[in-house]
């Protein structure tokens, strides 16, 4: 087969392999699975201030779980966390439930109430006691039971 321009290649979307040029000019043939780790590792992880693989907004929406988060109550984030007053899970936990769960909802930075940080939190005991908690503009109101 002749030599062909780049322009007159045809497009493809299922390339196995993608010619690229190395750090010093030489042209290179790079695998699709190889150019996918190196651009993802450029693009990096999402965090909540930042896009990377994935939106930041829709990185601090996700749902996490942690059964041992030792984070301070008042400061954690969306998710389902254990409540266990023995080993100081979650640290500052005023809710007056010594064992159970809580599920915890923020409003993502960016939306339209992010601006009053908005947060609800809500705690079960093993009892079944219920209590419950909001923050608006970093002011957490005290816990109630309902």
């Amino acid at each position: 087969m002749a030599d062909q321009f780049e322009n007159q290649l045809p497009q493809k979307s299922d390339a196995k392999w993608v010619r690229a040029l190395d750090a010093s000019g030489n042209p290179i043939l790079i695998s699709k699975e190889d150019l996918a780790s190196v651009v993802g590792g450029l693009i990096g992880p999402a965090s909540a201030l930042k896009d990377g693989l994935l939106s930041h907004i829709l990185y601090q929406n996700l749902f996490t779980s942690k059964t041992d988060s030792t984070e301070d109550m008042d400061l954690i984030g969306t998710g389902y966390y254990a409540i266990h007053s023995d080993y100081n899970i979650p640290k500052n936990n005023k809710s007056g439930i010594r064992y159970g769960s809580f599920i915890s909802f923020g409003t993502p930075v960016g939306g339209n109430a992010a601006g009053g940080n908005a947060q609800i939190q809500i705690a079960i005991g093993n009892d079944g006691t219920r209590r419950i908690r909001n923050r608006w503009l970093n002011n957490w109101t005290e816990w109630v039971t309902f």
